[in-house]
C-alpha cells in the first residue's frame, strides 16, 4: 500500500485549479519578510505584488504571505522572488505595531507598517489593525461619492480576530481570512 495521497489526473483545460487552503503565488518587487504579510498588487509593475499599500496605489488585496523572501545562502531578503500567499483560512497576520485594542470576533483591515525585522531597519509590511468606519460608511445610507469611500474601505477588510489583543501590541494576530471580492471601486 502507498503512503502517497491526493495524486491528480490531468488539470483541467484553462489552467491549473487550486483546491481550498492551497497557496498561490506571485513575483513581489521589493524584499517580503515573512509569512503573515498583507500582500497586494503593484500598481506599477503588472502581475506582481507587494505588501500592502507600499504605495498609495498598492491597494487591490491579493492575500496573506505564506512565506517570506529570504535567500538562506546569502542571508538576505531577496526582490523579485516568488512568494505563495492564500486568501482563506486561518493565519497568524502581522499586527500594526501601534494596534488598536481588539477583541476576539471584530473585523480587521489592511494598513501598512515599517519594522525592524531580522535585524533589518525600516522593513515594510503589510500587516492587519482594528477596521474603523469613516462616519461616511458607517452611515445607515451610503450615497453618491462616499460610495467610493465605502467601497475601498470594505476592500481593506482581511478577516475576523480569533483571539484579544491590547493596544499596541504588535507582533501577530490569530486571524480567519476572508477577503472580499471587491474588484469594481466607483471613482464618483
Amino acid at each position: 500500500m502507498s503512503n502517497i495521497k491526493n495524486i491528480r489526473g490531468a488539470e483541467p483545460t484553462g489552467g491549473q485549479a487550486k483546491m481550498p487552503g492551497e497557496a498561490n503565488n506571485i513575483l513581489c518587487t521589493l524584499p517580503i519578510y515573512g509569512g503573515g504579510n498583507v500582500l497586494a498588487l503593484d500598481a506599477s509593475a503588472a502581475g506582481y505584488g507587494n505588501p500592502y499599500a507600499d504605495n498609495a496605489a498598492d491597494i487591490m488585496i491579493l492575500g496573506i504571505s505564506t512565506k517570506g523572501s529570504k535567500n538562506f545562502a546569502t542571508k538576505t531578503y531577496d526582490a523579485g522572488a516568488r512568494i505563495g500567499y492564500t486568501r482563506e483560512g486561518t493565519h497568524d497576520v502581522c499586527l500594526l505595531s501601534t494596534n488598536a485594542a481588539i477583541a476576539a470576533g471584530q473585523v480587521l483591515s489592511a494598513v501598512t507598517d515599517s519594522i525592524t525585522y531580522d535585524d533589518v531597519s525600516s522593513a515594510k509590511l503589510g500587516a492587519v489593525d482594528l477596521q474603523v468606519p469613516t462616519t461616511a460608511t458607517a452611515a445607515t445610507t451610503v450615497v453618491g461619492s462616499a460610495l467610493a469611500l465605502a467601497f475601498a474601505e470594505y476592500g481593506q477588510i482581511i478577516g475576523i480576530a480569533l483571539e484579544a489583543k491590547t493596544s499596541s501590541a504588535g507582533g501577530y494576530i490569530k486571524t480567519l481570512v476572508c477577503i472580499p471580492a471587491l474588484m469594481v471601486i466607483p471613482t464618483a
